[in-house]
């Protein structure tokens, strides 16, 4: 009966990780950067005055916080080994890896996509506005302005099985 539990448990814990919702969000107008998996994980990246990045990064009820562009210790040189160049047909592999990229980009859903753009050119805006006129037409929220704002916000979302059908 114990390992019918233990077992039920590992059941829908794997299924908990395979269906939990990760979310990409980025908004230059907040300075919001982050990472999540609901529930689970969360790293914001923010700005900082003595490292150029910082990521805050909350795990179940832990905090932590680490400087990625800061170097780690003494860095060793590898040593250079021989190794035998094997021939590949380049095509077919360059087209199932685009093909998979593919199928990886497609698993993403955008439940929030707004661009506010200005190109510090006059007659480039211009060109613009017809064009993003049309993709707002057909419902998105880019648009070109002619006063130096620059914003961006994106909000992706995808669940782990999604990404492993799209890879396999």
């Amino acid at each position: 009966m114990a390992l019918f539990i233990i077992l039920c448990l590992l059941v829908a814990l794997v299924m908990y990780l395979l269906f939990v919702p990760l979310v990409l969000y980025l908004d230059t107008f907040s300075n919001q950067y982050y990472v999540q998996v609901r529930g689970l994980v969360k790293a914001n990246i923010e700005a900082d005055k003595d490292e150029i990045v910082k990521v805050k990064m909350r795990l179940l009820f832990m905090r932590f916080e680490f400087y990625p562009l800061k170097k780690m210790g003494k860095s060793r040189k590898k040593k250079s080994s021989k190794k035998r160049k094997r021939q590949y047909k380049k095509t077919s592999k360059r087209f199932l890896k685009k093909k998979k990229m593919w199928r990886l980009a497609k698993s993403f859903k955008v439940k929030h996509f707004f661009v506010n753009i200005d190109t510090d050119n006059f007659v480039a805006n211009a060109q613009l506005y017809p064009a993003f006129s049309w993709v707002n037409h057909w419902g998105g929220q880019v648009y070109v302005n002619f006063q130096g704002q620059n914003q961006l916000r994106v909000d992706l979302r995808n669940r782990p099985i999604y990404i492993i059908k799209a890879i396999i």
